[in-house]
C-alpha cells in the first residue's frame, strides 16, 4: 500500500535555491501517461519524496503556493486510493497532474524568491558595486576583458532603483558583475602590496563598513551552498545562522534609518558573526 512519508524537512539558502534541487531530478519523460504499474509506482515514489522533503518548509511561502501544495498533497492521496483498486490509468493521470503541480510550484517559488532577494539586497549590492566601480575606474589595466567588466558594472549602476523591476534578472547580473570585478581586481593586484585606508571614526561609518562585509559574506554563502552537498544536519544549522543574521540585519537597518547608529552598529556586528559561523560550518574559515 502507498503511504505518504514524513521525513526530515529540506533546507536551502533563503533565497534562490529553495525547492530547486529535487525538482531537477524529475525526468521529462515521466509526464507521459502510462498504465504500467512499474512506471506508476516510480511516479508515486517521486511524488512522495518531493512531498516529504519539502512539506515542513512550504508554510513560509505565499498563500497561493500553499494552496497549490495542498492540492498536490490531496492528489497523492487520491492516487493512492485508485492504486489500491488497481485503477492504473486514473492513478497515473492524477500522479502526472501532481508532478506538474510540483513543477509549477517550483517555478513560482524561484520567481518570488529572486524578487525578494533583489528587493532586500539591492541597496547593499549597489553600494558594493559602486565601491568596486571606483576601484576599476582608477585601475591602470586596459585589457579588453577588464574594459568589458568596467562597462558592464557601470551600465548596471546607471539603472535607477525604481526602474530595476523592469530589468529581467537585474540582481543576478549585478552579483555576477561584482564577482567578475573582484576577480579582475585580484588578478590586477596579484603579487603586489595594496594599502587600504579606512575611516571608521563614527558609528555611521563603522556600520556601513560592517554592512559591506555582510553583503560579501552573503555572496560567499550563496556560492558555497550552490557548489557543495552538505548533510541535512549541517544545512539546518547554517540556515539557522542565516535566519538569525537576517533578523539582526533587518533590525539594524531600521535602527540606522531611525538615527540609532550605535545600536545599528551592534546589531550589524551580530549579523556578521552569524554569517561567519555559517561560512565556517560550510567548511570555509573566516576570521571575525
Amino acid at each position: 500500500m502507498f503511504r505518504l512519508k514524513n521525513n526530515a524537512p529540506f533546507y536551502s539558502i533563503g533565497g534562490i535555491l529553495f525547492l530547486m534541487g529535487l525538482f531537477y531530478l524529475i525526468p521529462s519523460d515521466i509526464f507521459a501517461i502510462s498504465s504500467t504499474p512499474k512506471l506508476i509506482e516510480k511516479k508515486m515514489d517521486l511524488a512522495q519524496q518531493i512531498y516529504a522533503k519539502h512539506n515542513q518548509t512550504i508554510s513560509t511561502q505565499p498563500k497561493e503556493i500553499q494552496l497549490k501544495w495542498q492540492q498536490a498533497a490531496e492528489g497523492i492521496i487520491q492516487a493512492q486510493k485508485h492504486a489500491k483498486f488497481k485503477r492504473w490509468k486514473k492513478t497515473d493521470l492524477v500522479l502526472t497532474q501532481v508532478l506538474q503541480t510540483f513543477m509549477s510550484i517550483r517555478s513560482n517559488i524561484v520567481k518570488n524568491q529572486s524578487k525578494a532577494i533583489c528587493n532586500g539586497e539591492l541597496a547593499s549590492l549597489k553600494q558594493t558595486a559602486k565601491s568596486l566601480s571606483d576601484i576599476l575606474e582608477h585601475s591602470t589595466s586596459s585589457t579588453s576583458d577588464f574594459e568589458q567588466i568596467r562597462t558592464t558594472l557601470a551600465t548596471l549602476l546607471a539603472v535607477p532603483s525604481d526602474k530595476v523591476a523592469q530589468h529581467k534578472n537585474y540582481c543576478l547580473s549585478l552579483k555576477n558583475a561584482i564577482n567578475s570585478s573582484i576577480a579582475a581586481i585580484d588578478q590586477t593586484h596579484k603579487n603586489k602590496t595594496v594599502y587600504v585606508s579606512l575611516d571608521l571614526s563614527t558609528p555611521q561609518k563603522r556600520y556601513q563598513y560592517d554592512k559591506n562585509r555582510y553583503v560579501t559574506y552573503k555572496l560567499l554563502l550563496q556560492q558555497r551552498l550552490e557548489s557543495l552537498t552538505l548533510s541535512d544536519a549541517i544545512t539546518k544549522k547554517i540556515m539557522s545562522h542565516i535566519q538569525q543574521a537576517n533578523s539582526s540585519f533587518q533590525q539594524a537597518e531600521k535602527n540606522f534609518n531611525g538615527s540609532e547608529f550605535k545600536s545599528a552598529e551592534s546589531l550589524q556586528v551580530i549579523a556578521n558573526k552569524n554569517l561567519v559561523l555559517a561560512l565556517r560550518l560550510s567548511g570555509l574559515y573566516i576570521s571575525e
